[in-house]
């Protein structure tokens, strides 16, 4: 998954913000709008976590092959994983 410069996809990807590994990755400086791909496949999902290490309040999840302008503010985590085991609690 990747998380764009701004709430535009044509800002290009930020220093550092593209993630391969399935389970949580905590984020930090992250704030306002900010364009997020879930470029996986086979049922792969992304979820935006208020906690850190995929823990807090569930913001969104984000399926795969989708992407959406996000406020990341009050996001402190992401999680990408398969099946319905969301780390977070549902949005």
């Amino acid at each position: 998954m990747c998380i764009y410069n701004n709430a535009d996809p044509n800002s290009g990807i930020q220093s550092g913000g593209v993630y391969w590994a399935y389970g949580p990755h905590n984020l930090s400086n992250q704030f306002g709008n900010h364009f997020v791909m879930n470029n996986q496949y086979d049922g792969a999902w992304v979820e935006l976590c208020t906690g850190y290490n995929g823990t807090g309040k569930g913001e969104s999840i984000i399926s795969a092959g989708y992407g959406f302008v996000e406020d990341l503010s009050p996001i402190n985590s992401i999680a990408l994983g398969t099946g319905n085991n969301y780390p977070c609690s549902p949005p």
